[in-house]
């Protein structure tokens, strides 16, 4: 049996935004992760982004189960829609919501992780700086404008077909980076010293700190300046 993992997360909005506009979400418990990155361009996604990682860490139930996912998405709807919404935002509603997905669920016993991920939300596990494994993409330039992304559209199973799964091992002292596009981008393409920050310093208890390691990354980095995610579980 390996220790209990220690989970750190932090999240930044896109520059000129507050926090209320941040449209990513994490959460953890008892070892499952979550990580969801709500798709600007449709409908009240950071509600749907909360509702996908809440189920997996706070419920302990897969959201991309067919059953446990049109539970979702009527919740989605619910807490949405209203009568006195205007015309324009209730023919945005019924057009969905959409977002990335990624999660990890963590077996200290086994000293094994599990990782199920849906667009480009990724995860790193790194050793003594090395990334040994990427997911669900593993390079810069694999980043676009169109990630695949979980819908609130009843009975769509578009992202069924982008599924990226893995199981592993891991060893004490390893690290997992769980991180929203742009910061997922600029780490796969990061020196060893970026990820070792990360890992090692309290950077991500401090939202002062993260903010300005953020600014720092968007500005001599070329990270995307976008909503940035990032969470790091110390195995």
């Amino acid at each position: 049996m390996t220790a209990e993992p220690v989970v750190l997360a932090n999240s930044v909005p896109k520059p000129g935004e507050v926090d209320s506009d941040n449209e990513d979400r994490v959460a953890f418990c008892s070892g499952r992760i979550a990580m969801s990155d709500g798709a600007s361009r449709t409908a009240r996604a950071e509600v749907w982004a909360e509702l996908l990682v809440e189920s997996f860490a706070q419920d302990a139930s897969d959201p991309l189960g067919p059953a446990r996912l049109e539970l979702l998405r009527a919740e989605w709807l619910d807490r949405v829609a209203s009568p006195d919404l205007p015309w324009y935002a209730q023919s945005k509603i019924a057009d969905g919501g959409a977002a990335t997905y990624l999660s990890v669920e963590i077996d200290t016993g086994r000293a094994r992780f599990a990782a199920v991920g849906i667009g480009d939300t990724c995860l790193l596990h790194v050793r003594g700086g090395d990334i040994l494994l990427a997911g669900p993409l593993t390079r810069p330039d694999q980043f676009g404008r169109s990630p695949a992304l979980v819908s609130t559209r009843v009975g769509d199973a578009g992202h069924t077909g982008d599924r990226w799964e893995c199981t592993t091992t891991y060893k004490n002292g390893d690290a997992l980076i769980i991180a929203t596009d742009a910061a997922a981008a600029f780490l796969l393409g990061a020196p060893t010293d970026a990820l070792q920050e990360l890992i090692h310093t309290d950077v991500l208890n401090d939202s002062e700190e993260y903010s300005d390691w953020v600014n720092f990354a968007r500005s001599q980095g070329g990270m995307a300046s976008d909503d940035t995610t990032i969470c790091v579980v110390r195995l």
